[in-house]
């Protein structure tokens, strides 16, 4: 390498060196990260009832009896403590979820004469609300399950289950239900409203339940 060559790379070099190093202000340290929450809330049911919670951890527990209240868990062992939360501060933070959600099933209860299909007066007069409900929800699927008391033969109580269940699917069917959201069965004697011995009367078995979804 040349002398000339030389001469150029040291005074480079000597110049580099001599550079100052400017040195900012330091950045802000960032924010903690907030800690992460699960929130529980009690509801009041479509019916109108409310429920009951047990929140428990470590720190302790907490049990919600009474509708829009709430408990934070923040840590595993900071003590669950209830607070009420209110209807707007429910719909800000869980509103689609709940707009979300599909509707409650409605149900009713129709009851019949002793061995016989035939409604009661007090339960014909219920039919319009029935249809009208299912009109309503456009619903795609209505079960109706017709049930006996325990007068008479098993198979025989099957049998009356069914046809009233059948009885009541044509009601609903003339009042303008589509027959292809209707699923109609019978449990017979199998699912008694009231418990009583065999070959025993009861007009609160005698019933068709209809649910609607």
């Amino acid at each position: 390498m040349s002398q000339r060559l030389l001469l150029a790379a040291a005074l480079l070099l000597l110049a580099a060196c001599g550079r100052k190093r400017i040195v900012g202000p330091a950045p802000p340290p960032a924010a903690p990260k907030p800690k992460p929450v699960s929130l529980v809330v009690l509801l009041e049911d479509p019916d109108k009832k409310t429920g009951r919670i047990v929140v428990q951890n470590a720190g302790g527990l907490a049990e919600l009896t009474v509708k829009n209240t709430a408990v934070a868990i923040v840590a595993a062992d900071q003590s669950p403590t209830p607070a009420a939360i209110d209807e707007a501060e429910i719909q800000r933070r869980f509103g689609a979820v709940l707009a979300a959600l599909p509707a409650a099933e409605a149900r009713f209860t129709l009851y019949f004469r002793e061995n016989s299909d035939e409604v009661t007066a007090e339960s014909a007069a219920l039919l319009p609300r029935v249809a009208q409900t299912i009109r309503e929800r456009q619903s795609t699927f209505v079960s109706v399950t017709g049930h006996t008391d325990t007068t008479g033969a098993g198979e025989a109580n099957y049998q009356l289950g069914l046809r009233r269940a059948t009885r009541l699917g044509e009601i609903l069917k003339a009042a303008g239900v589509a027959a292809e959201v209707l699923w109609v069965r019978s449990h017979g004697e199998g699912e008694l409203l009231v418990q009583t011995p065999d070959n025993t009367a009861e007009s609160r078995n005698r019933r068709v339940e209809v649910v609607i979804r």
